[in-house]
């Protein structure tokens, strides 16, 4: 019998920090960044990003819920779009 896998809850990790969602090319340039406040709602905030970059024409790929980052496409462009701690190494 095998054990059940631990889930990393990305949500509750993050709670309480500052985040940046940024969207980058597959070469790793930014194209775009958004700093979210602390105390913010993370799930609410990736579902509010999920619907603005689909609304933009965008087609989203790739995405899982476990994680805070999805791919998205629109003609031969290709990005990927994640929420990330702003001082991952800090303890605030």
């Amino acid at each position: 019998m095998s054990g059940r896998r631990a889930y990393y809850d990305w949500i509750k990790e993050g709670a309480g920090k500052e985040h940046v969602v940024s969207a980058n090319d597959l070469f790793g340039h930014t194209v775009e960044s958004q700093r979210i406040p602390a105390q913010s709602d993370l799930r609410r905030t990736l579902i509010e990003v999920l619907a603005l970059w689909s609304a933009e024409g965008w087609m989203i790929e790739d995405f899982s819920s476990a994680r805070p980052n999805f791919f998205c496409s629109k003609g031969t462009k290709r990005l990927h779009v994640s929420i990330a701690p702003l001082h991952p190494d800090s303890s605030r």
